[in-house]
C-alpha cells in the first residue's frame, strides 16, 4: 500500500492511518455502500474495503465507488493493490458534472477533497460548480474547493447515511465556512468535529480535522467538537455545543472554554478596551503586482526612476524590529507611485514597458485602474501591526514616511489620542491578556501562522494607561529584547508591571499566561 503523501495542485492524498480511522468511524455494517468523490490514490476506499471485510462483507469491492479527474488509484492498483478495487466503479470524471439518480446514492460519503484556495479555482471550473449547486449563492465564490465538495456530496447520501470528510482547520475558523456549517444544520442527526494537531501531510503544514455527520435526513439533535493531537482512541474529549455556537464560533469555543472565565476576571480588575476605541486598522497598499511596484535601489538606479515617484515601504512583518520607525534614510525597498499625469521617458519608460511585456497590466487589480501603473497615493499611517506571523505580534509606531504593502496592517489613531496613550497601548499589547485575546481572535494556518484580520485586530483588548504617565525606561528595555528576539521576556516584563501597579493577583496573571501559552502551543504544533 502507498504510504506517502502526494500533493497535486492542492490535493493532499490521505495517509493510510488517517484513512483507516475515517473508515472505521464511518462504516456501520457489512451492507454499507461507500462513495469517495475525490478518490485520488485510493487510500480511503482501500481502508473502507478493509473495514467491510472485517464486518464480513461478501462482495466488499462491489460496495465501493468513486469519482476523480486525477485517478492515481487506477494506476497504483496495478502496482500495489492487486486488483482489490473494481475499476468499473471508479469513474474518471469531474464530480461537479454528476447529478446522481436514486440508485446511485450511497450509505456513506467519505472523502479528502482538494484544498485548492478560492482564488486558484478558474472561471470554467466555477461555472461547472454553479451548474450543479442551485443554492450556490449561500456559499460565495470566496470558498475554497473543499467547501463545494461538501455541499455537493450531500446529494449522494441515502437517508440515514453519513458523511465523513477530512478538512482543513479553516472549516471551524474561516468566516466563509460559517455558511457551510449553517447549511449542515438539520441535515444530520448528529455532527462531530475532531480537530487534530498532528501534521499528517508531508508536503504541507496544513493541519486537518474530521467532520463526521450521522443519520442524514433527520433534524440535528447533537453537535460536538474536540481537540486531540493524534488520532483519538476514545471520544470523551468531545464538547457538546449548541447550534448558535456551531454556526458562529466553534473554534473559539474549542480553545477558550476556560479562557473566557479568566478573561472576564481580568477585565473586572482592569479597564481593558478594544483596540478600535483608539485606532482604525486597515490593510496596506494593494499593488496587484508587487514584483513591478516594489523595487530596490539597484532597480531604481538601473532604470533611472525619479525619487519623486518612490515611497519607502515594508513588505513583511519581519521588518518590524523595534517599537518605532524613526527614519527611512537607508531604506532599500520602495513603492512605485506614479501619478496619472506623470510623464515617463527614457529608461523609466522602458521599465514600464517591461512590466507590460510581463503581463502586469493584465492583473486583476491593475486592469481596473485608469492607467494600470498608477497606484492611488497611499495615506501616511501612524503605525504598523502584524497581519500574519508565527511569533508574538505587536504595534510599531511610525514616526517616518514609511508605508506598507497589504502583508502588514496599517493603523491610524483617532484624532484625540495623545502620544502618552499610544505608548500605553503599544506597551499593553505585549501583556498576556492582550496576547491571549489575539490568539482567540486570530485564525490559524499551516506552519503555525496566526492571521489577524482587520476586523479581529480591532477587538484586541488593550490598556490605555488610565491617565498615568508612561514609564520611559521600558521603551529602551523592550527595544533591546526585540533586537535579541526575546519577545516572551517582554511579556514577562509587562505582566510584572500589571501585578505591581494595578494590583492584579499573581495567580490570575499566571492563569492568563498559562492560557496564552496553551493556545499558542496548539497553534504552533
Amino acid at each position: 500500500m502507498i504510504n506517502k503523501t502526494i500533493k497535486n495542485k492542492g490535493r493532499y492524498y490521505t495517509p493510510p492511518e488517517l484513512a483507516e480511522y475515517v473508515a472505521s468511524l464511518t462504516i456501520t455494517n457489512s451492507n454499507s455502500t461507500i462513495l469517495d468523490p475525490a478518490f485520488g490514490n485510493g487510500a480511503l476506499l482501500l481502508a473502507a474495503f478493509k473495514v467491510l471485510k472485517e464486518k464480513c462483507a461478501v462482495n466488499a469491492n462491489k460496495q465501493l465507488f468513486g469519482y476523480d479527474i486525477f485517478p492515481l488509484c487506477i494506476k497504483f492498483q496495478k502496482k500495489y493493490y492487486s486488483g482489490i478495487l473494481k475499476e468499473e466503479n471508479l469513474k474518471i470524471n469531474d464530480f461537479f458534472t454528476i447529478s446522481p439518480k436514486n440508485h446511485e446514492k450511497r450509505s456513506h460519503v467519505i472523502m479528502n477533497p482538494p484544498f485548492i484556495r478560492h482564488h486558484k479555482i478558474d472561471h470554467s471550473q466555477y461555472e461547472k460548480i454553479a451548474g450543479v449547486l442551485p443554492e450556490t449563492e449561500k456559499i460565495t465564490k470566496f470558498n475554497d474547493m473543499w467547501a463545494y465538495f461538501v455541499f455537493h456530496s450531500l446529494k449522494f447520501i441515502k437517508k440515514g447515511g453519513s458523511l465523513s470528510v477530512i478538512l482543513p482547520w479553516s472549516f471551524v475558523q474561516a468566516e466563509y465556512a460559517k455558511k457551510i456549517r449553517e447549511y449542515l444544520i438539520d441535515k444530520f442527526e448528529s455532527i462531530n468535529v475532531i480537530v487534530i494537531g498532528k501534521h499528517f501531510f508531508e508536503n504541507t503544514q496544513e493541519r486537518v480535522l474530521i467532520l463526521h455527520a450521522k443519520n442524514f435526513g433527520v433534524l440535528t439533535d447533537k453537535i460536538s467538537i474536540g481537540y486531540t493531537y493524534d488520532i483519538p482512541k476514545e471520544s470523551n474529549f468531545l464538547i457538546d455545543i449548541d447550534k448558535n455556537v456551531w454556526i458562529n464560533s466553534p473554534w473559539m469555543t474549542l480553545v477558550s472554554r476556560q479562557f473566557k472565565k479568566h478573561l472576564e476576571k481580568f477585565e473586572n480588575k482592569v479597564c481593558l478596551r478594544p483596540l478600535s476605541d483608539f485606532v482604525d486598522v486597515k490593510i496596506g497598499t494593494v499593488t496587484g503586482a508587487n514584483p513591478f511596484f516594489v523595487i530596490d535601489k539597484k532597480t531604481i538606479q538601473k532604470n533611472k526612476i525619479p525619487m519623486s515617484v518612490l515611497k519607502p515601504i515594508i513588505t513583511t512583518s519581519k521588518d518590524l524590529r523595534k517599537l518605532t520607525v524613526d527614519s527611512v534614510k537607508d531604506w532599500n525597498k520602495y513603492l512605485l507611485v506614479i501619478p496619472e499625469y506623470q510623464k515617463i521617458e527614457n529608461e523609466f519608460f522602458d521599465y514600464v514597458k517591461s512590466g507590460e511585456n510581463l503581463g502586469y497590466d493584465k492583473k486583476s487589480h491593475t486592469r481596473k485602474r485608469k492607467i494600470w501603473y498608477s497606484i492611488p497615493t497611499p495615506k501616511k499611517c501612524d503605525g504598523f501591526l502584524h497581519y500574519m506571523t508565527k511569533e508574538i505580534p505587536f504595534i510599531v509606531l511610525n514616526h517616518s514616511e514609511l508605508f506598507s504593502t497589504n502583508t502588514v496592517h496599517q493603523i491610524f489613531f483617532k484624532e484625540d489620542i495623545d502620544e502618552n496613550t499610544k505608548r500605553w497601548i503599544q506597551f499593553s499589547i505585549f501583556s498576556s491578556i492582550s496576547q491571549l485575546s489575539i490568539e482567540i481572535l486570530g485564525k490559524t494556518y499551516g506552519g503555525g501562522i496566526l492571521k489577524i484580520e482587520p476586523s479581529a485586530a480591532k477587538k484586541i483588548l488593550v490598556y490605555d494607561g488610565n491617565g498615568k504617565d508612561f514609564p520611559d525606561q521600558y521603551e529602551d528595555e523592550i527595544n533591546k529584547l526585540l533586537k535579541k528576539g526575546n519577545r516572551e521576556e517582554i511579556i514577562d516584563l509587562v505582566d510584572k508591571w500589571f501585578i505591581r501597579n494595578l494590583e492584579i493577583p499573581d495567580n490570575l496573571i499566571f492563569d492568563i499566561k498559562t492560557d496564552f501559552y496553551v493556545i499558542r502551543k496548539l497553534r504552533q504544533q
